[in-house]
């Protein structure tokens, strides 16, 4: 999924800020939290201790951010 506009916050409406999640690690996603050795699916796209940068938007008021894992830079 690449949008090609800003998207508005799905909480208030509001326009998101374009900018990009650094990680330092691939981002993993699991349905339970986890502890300091999180297990989950990888999100990204390259090896453990590889940063990444992934496009995203972010609402400041809602603290809310989306990421698109497809877009690493």
């Amino acid at each position: 999924m690449v949008l090609q506009s800003t998207p508005s916050c799905p909480r208030c409406g509001k326009e998101m800020e374009t900018g990009f999640l650094w990680t330092a690690q691939p981002p993993r996603w699991s349905t339970e939290p986890q502890g300091k050795v999180g297990r989950g699916e990888n999100l990204g796209k390259t090896r453990l201790w590889v940063s990444q940068n992934f496009t995203s938007w972010r609402c400041q008021a809602c603290e809310l951010v989306l990421t698109d894992f497809s877009a690493s830079v």
